[in-house]
């Protein structure tokens, strides 16, 4: 029952994600033929996505992580598993953080290298 009220709580926040940005176009090109599209764009669109995803997605399932991770140490009740699971959970979040964080540095690094602006 807990597994299914996580999911949905996931599903739930990546939806509402969505569709805070879905009005707006993620690079100004292509829409008449006077914009064409460059390989500047292409570099945008994918300093865009890696935003997106760290901002909207990555910490947000980080922390419900966390705090499920918490929650399951809290109600081990002594149980040795129950708590060992739960620091699992915790450090899984913390290390799938800082992948997500070391590949957002190599794009910004990259991006800055070959002169595309990047958010700070």
């Amino acid at each position: 029952m807990a597994k299914r009220i996580f999911q949905a709580a996931l599903l739930s926040l990546a939806l509402f994600a969505f569709a805070l940005n879905s009005y707006a176009a993620l690079v100004e090109c292509g829409n008449s033929p006077d914009k064409q599209c460059t390989w500047q764009n292409l570099e945008e669109l994918v300093q865009k996505v890696f935003d997106f995803a760290l901002t909207y997605i990555a910490i947000p399932i980080a922390v419900l992580m966390v705090v499920w991770g918490g929650i399951q140490m809290a109600i081990s009740a002594g149980d040795e598993g129950k708590f060992k699971r739960g620091r699992q959970i915790i450090t899984a979040a913390a290390i799938g953080l800082l992948i997500v964080f070391g590949a957002w540095l190599i794009v910004n690094t990259v991006l800055k290298f070959v002169g595309i602006p990047t958010s700070q």
